[in-house]
């Protein structure tokens, strides 16, 4: 009887170990995604300091003011869009 018991506890054991080695590569994909996302955002803010540097270089025309803008609400969108 105790064998039976030493098996049956053995295979709750491997099947609790594969449901955490799921779940840890789920959690791995996870983070791997929201690497992605903070590179991209990173890069996203990196363009729009470049284009408000630009826009400052021009003597702060309106134009271009206004484009960096677009882009911000652009980019705020894409975010909220991409963490819904």
């Amino acid at each position: 009887m105790n064998k039976r018991i030493e098996q049956k506890f053995e295979l709750l054991t491997l099947e609790s170990l594969e449901k955490i080695m799921g779940d840890l590569t789920k959690l791995t994909s996870d983070v791997a995604a929201q690497t992605a996302l903070i590179t991209t955002l990173q890069a996203h803010v990196t363009d729009l300091k470049n284009q408000l540097a630009a826009a400052l270089a021009s003597g702060t025309d309106q134009a271009a003011i206004d484009a960096v803008d677009a882009t911000v609400e652009a980019n705020n969108a894409a975010i909220t869009a991409a963490t819904a």
